[in-house]
């Protein structure tokens, strides 16, 4: 799996930054949400907490994904702004318990 950043936006209004990436997964399927968001914190090497993966766009016969994710400066921040259903997707099934 490899990610490559196509459009990196600075919101200096809400503190983040804004992504659109693509994930090329040759010969396998399409990653997911956790894998993504692991290969993202080591690669812009920020915390996992500040990282919010909005959605995951993927199409039949294509070995690559558009990815669109969000880098908060503040992890506070994210679980003010972003909405549950997205944070709830982020943090998986310790958000739920």
């Amino acid at each position: 799996m490899k990610i490559e950043i196509l459009n990196e936006f600075e919101n200096q209004l809400l503190n983040r930054k804004e992504l659109e990436c693509i994930v090329r997964h040759p010969k396998s399927a399409t990653p997911t949400r956790a894998e993504i968001r692991d290969k993202l914190v080591a690669l812009l090497n920020c915390s996992k907490e500040s990282l919010f993966v909005e959605k995951i766009l993927s199409e039949f016969g294509i070995s690559a994904t558009k990815i669109y994710a969000r880098i908060y400066s503040d992890p506070s921040e994210g679980e003010k702004l972003e909405s549950s259903y997205i944070i709830k997707r982020n943090r998986g099934k310790a958000a739920e318990e």
